[in-house]
C-alpha cells in the first residue's frame, strides 16, 4: 500500500512539474521538486525535472536558481539538448553573448532539428555583431518548420543589417502575409523606410503598428523620431512620453526624451534625462555622447570629457565622439 502510494505521489508530482493538469508556475515548481527529492527516478528523468524546474525560475526572473536546475539537468542527462540552450539563455540574459553562442551550439549539435536552439543562436550572434552568421542560423529554423511571422521578422532584420534592403523587406512582407497585424514586422519595415527617408510609408507603418498594439514603445519611439525629423516635435514628444509610460525600463524611450530637450535647448534636463537612459542601460556609447554634447552646453567640461571617453571606452572610434572630445579638449586646454 505504501509503495503503491508513493507511486500515485510520483505521478501526480510528473503531471504537475510537466504542467499536464494545466498547473501554475509554483506548483509546478513544487512538482518538479517533488520528483527530484524522489528515490524512484533514473538520471535521464531527473535532468527533465531539473530542465522544467530550471524553466519556471527563469520565467520568474530567478536566474540564477534557473541556472543551478540546468547546471544538474546537464550533469544528469548529458544529452538533453534544450538544457544547454536554458544554459545559454541564462548567460544572454547577463548580457555575456560568447557564452550565450557556445551553449547554443552545444544544443544544436546534440538536436540538429532544434528550431529555438537555431534562433537563440542567431539572437547570440546578432548581439555579437555577426550578421552573416545570424542569417545562417535563421535560414536553418526557416528551413526546420513552417516560418512564423516572428521568425521572418527576425530573418528581415537579419538582411537589414547586411544592406540587404530587398530581402528584408521581402522578409517583412512575409511575416504581415501570415498575420497582417503583426506590429513588430510593421515596425521593423517602418524603421528601414526611415532609413531610406521615405518618411510618409514609415508613418503609415508605425500607425498601424499602433493601431495594432497601442502600447508597443518601439512603434512609440520609432514614430516619434520621424515625427522630430519632420519638425513636429509636440507629437513627436507626446509619443515619447506614451513610450516612456508604456516601457518605463527602457533606455531608449529616456534617451528620446533627452534628445527632444537637447533640441528645445534644456540640457541641464537632458543630462538628467540621459542619466536616467544610462541607469537602464549602461552600455550605450550613443547615451553618453550625448550627454557629453549636453554638458558641453552648459559649460561643463570635465564632465563632458568624462562622458565623451566612456563613449570611446564602449565603441572605439566612435566617429561624433571622437570629435566631441577634441571640442573639450580644447577648450579645457587639454589638446594631446
Amino acid at each position: 500500500m505504501a509503495g503503491a502510494a508513493h507511486a500515485q505521489t510520483l505521478r501526480a508530482n510528473w503531471n504537475s512539474c510537466l504542467g499536464a493538469d494545466g498547473s501554475t508556475a509554483l506548483v509546478q515548481i513544487d512538482g518538479c521538486t517533488g520528483v527530484i527529492q524522489s528515490t524512484r527516478e533514473d538520471a535521464g528523468y531527473l535532468g527533465v525535472a531539473y530542465f522544467n524546474r530550471g524553466v519556471r525560475y527563469q520565467d520568474w526572473g530567478a536566474l540564477d536558481r534557473a541556472l543551478a536546475d540546468y547546471e544538474a539537468a546537464i550533469r544528469h542527462d548529458p544529452a538533453l539538448a534544450e538544457a544547454y540552450a536554458g544554459r545559454a539563455g541564462i548567460a544572454f540574459a547577463k548580457a555575456d553573448y560568447g557564452a550565450a553562442e557556445a551553449g547554443y551550439d552545444q544544443a544544436v549539435q546534440l538536436k540538429p532539428a532544434f528550431v529555438d536552439g537555431w534562433l537563440g543562436r542567431a539572437a547570440a550572434r546578432t548581439a555579437r555583431g555577426d550578421a552573416a552568421g545570424a542569417l545562417a542560423d535563421y535560414d536553418r529554423a526557416v528551413g526546420l518548420a513552417p516560418p512564423t511571422p516572428g521568425l521572418l521578422d527576425e530573418r528581415g532584420l537579419a538582411y537589414e543589417r547586411l544592406g540587404d534592403v530587398e530581402r528584408a523587406r521581402a522578409d517583412f512582407a512575409a511575416a504581415l502575409a501570415l498575420e497582417p497585424g503583426y506590429a513588430p514586422a510593421l515596425a521593423h519595415r517602418a524603421a528601414l523606410s526611415a532609413r531610406l527617408g521615405e518618411r510618409d510609408k514609415a508613418l503609415a507603418d508605425y500607425d498601424a503598428a499602433l493601431k495594432a498594439r497601442p502600447d508597443f514603445a518601439e512603434a512609440l519611439l520609432g514614430r516619434a523620431a520621424v515625427r522630430a525629423s519632420k519638425g513636429d516635435l509636440a507629437r513627436a514628444e507626446a509619443d515619447s512620453e506614451a513610450a516612456r509610460q508604456a516601457a518605463p525600463n527602457d533606455a531608449r524611450a529616456w534617451f528620446d526624451k533627452a534628445y527632444l530637450q537637447s533640441l528645445h535647448g534644456e540640457y541641464q534636463a537632458a543630462v538628467q534625462t540621459y542619466g536616467e537612459a544610462i541607469a537602464r542601460n549602461d552600455r550605450d556609447p550613443a547615451a553618453y555622447n550625448n550627454r557629453g554634447d549636453a554638458r558641453l552646453s552648459l559649460g561643463d567640461l570635465a564632465g563632458a570629457k568624462a562622458d565623451f571617453d566612456q563613449a570611446l571606452a564602449l565603441r572605439p572610434g566612435y566617429a561624433l565622439a571622437l570629435a566631441n572630445r577634441a571640442r573639450a579638449r580644447q577648450a579645457l586646454g587639454d589638446d594631446p
